[in-house]
């Protein structure tokens, strides 16, 4: 299938570990994380069918579904919120994560989306990033498991949010590798 968008090519710097989910740091994401630990109710992991989107308005513009599919998981993006299009300067609602759009990144992008799939619970992050046209930003970014049987985790909810104000991020990071350290958050904290 020809596509009219051109692969977004990010370069990040990232920071994910076990923590507690005071760690999160944007209004959004702790308010997206209460709403999934409501929804999940007395069971570890809620549903996708859980997920209202009328319950939860302000946070659409924020928010992606990404479908897991298969073993190993192969990642493909349902749905993209407004502020993440207008953050990477696409849409890639229906683009499988492996299909060009992180050409340099590829094995970071999956692991960052991976890490919520093995773990079988939500991870937070933080990244500096480069879009090519654009300036580094800083994010945040919260991936929440969905799982329809209670087993399997065949959806991520993934909250993504620009932490930096204009100005803000005046780091260049030169390199295109991410480095990562990954924070699973302890839901007992």
């Amino acid at each position: 299938m020809v596509s009219n968008l051109l692969p977004c090519r990010y370069w990040m710097q990232s920071t994910i570990s076990t923590v507690a989910a005071s760690t999160i740091r944007s209004a959004q994401l702790r308010e997206l994380y209460a709403y999934w630990r409501l929804k999940a109710a007395n069971r570890k992991l809620p549903a996708r069918a859980d997920i209202d989107p009328c319950e939860i308005p302000t946070l659409l513009p924020y928010l992606c579904l990404i479908d897991v599919v298969g073993n190993p998981a192969a990642f493909r993006y349902r749905l993209i919120g407004t502020k993440v299009v207008d953050l990477r300067g696409n849409d890639i609602t229906g683009r499988w994560v492996d299909d060009d759009l992180y050409p340099k990144n590829l094995h970071d992008v999956v692991t960052m989306m991976s890490s919520a799939v093995e773990t079988r619970a939500p991870v937070v992050g933080h990244n500096r990033f480069w879009v090519p046209g654009k300036t580094w930003s800083k994010v945040e970014w919260l991936n929440l498991p969905l799982s329809t049987n209670g087993e399997r985790i065949d959806m991520l909810l993934m909250g993504f949010v620009k932490t930096d104000t204009p100005g803000d991020v005046s780091e260049q990071f030169p390199g295109t590798s991410l480095e990562m350290k990954l924070e699973t958050i302890n839901q007992l904290a």
